[in-house]
């Protein structure tokens, strides 16, 4: 896969932009590919996708009857060198909820299938409703992934913002393009 540069790549190497943006998807639902990507494309942004790999590895829909990608939508996705596609557990559960001993292999399971189907494990992570954990679940975050995004509408400051505590500002369909 293509290395592509994101704001977590920025703040891995200790380099910051003016206006550094990163711009992120959840889930791995199949319009990312047939609609977001050639978008993405065309202005040459690159993104983070933050896959639920259940969904994705037995084809099963999400919540709500999306469809998810296939493997082969988004190891074509990772070729355009803008998609990088990071953790979002394996079966989009929220690690509060989950009991401590189960925690790891909800994460490993999504490592090993990202890795084994993109030829590259996740750096990256975001918790599904972009609820955090209990502290046993932030070590566990923290010793597989170089970042983890959460809830919360506010800037990451370079150099004090906590990588494993991103905040995200997130858009919905609901909030039409004033937020654009």
């Amino acid at each position: 896969l293509a290395r592509r540069h994101d704001g977590a790549d920025d703040q891995a190497d200790g380099a910051a932009d003016a206006r550094p943006v990163v711009i992120t998807f959840d889930d791995g639902t199949a319009d990312f590919t047939e609609r977001a990507l050639p978008i993405l494309d065309r202005y040459r942004l690159p993104v983070t996708l933050y896959a639920a790999t259940s969904f994705i590895d037995e084809g099963r829909p999400f919540p709500g009857e999306g469809r998810p990608v296939s493997w082969q939508g988004l190891a074509d996705a990772c070729s355009t060198g803008l998609v990088g596609v990071g953790s979002h557990t394996h079966g989009h559960l929220l690690l509060d909820r989950l009991p401590p001993a189960d925690v790891a292999s909800e994460l490993d399971r999504s490592i090993e299938l990202i890795g084994d189907h993109l030829g590259r494990p996740p750096l990256d992570f975001a918790y599904p409703k972009a609820v955090a954990g209990s502290a046993a679940v932030d070590t566990e975050v923290r010793r597989r992934f170089r970042s983890a995004a959460l809830a919360g509408t506010r800037p990451n400051p370079f150099g004090t913002t906590d990588p494993h505590r991103l905040a995200r500002s997130p858009i919905q369909r609901s909030d039409g393009m004033r937020w654009f």
